[in-house]
C-alpha cells in the first residue's frame, strides 16, 4: 500500500495532514478529531490493496495520558493534538 493510496482512502472521510509509513504500519495524522473518529468508523475492516484495514488511535504520549475523545470510545491522541491511525 502506498502513501497516495492511504491518503486517497482516508481523504474521503477526513483531512489528512501527514502520513508516516514504518514497516507494515502506517500512521495517518488528521486535522480534526470528529472527522478522524468518523473515518475510523467508516474504514475499519475495509479492504485496501487486498488487506483489511485495522485502525486504532495511537496511545497518548503527553504527560496527562488522557483519552483522545474523553472516554467516549477507545481512540487515543498522538500527543500532538492530532489522532493517528495504525
Amino acid at each position: 500500500t502506498s502513501e497516495a493510496q492511504l491518503r486517497d482512502c482516508f481523504a474521503q472521510h477526513c483531512q489528512v495532514t501527514g502520513i508516516v509509513m514504518k514497516g507494515s504500519f502506517s500512521f495517518i495524522n488528521t486535522a480534526e478529531r470528529n472527522s478522524a473518529i468518523d473515518a475510523r468508523s467508516a474504514l475499519s475492516g475495509a479492504d485496501l490493496c487486498g488487506g483489511s484495514l485495522r485502525i486504532n488511535f495511537a496511545k497518548e504520549t503527553g504527560r496527562l495520558g488522557t483519552s483522545f475523545d474523553n472516554g467516549q470510545s477507545k481512540h487515543r491522541s498522538n500527543g500532538g493534538g492530532q489522532p493517528s491511525y495504525y
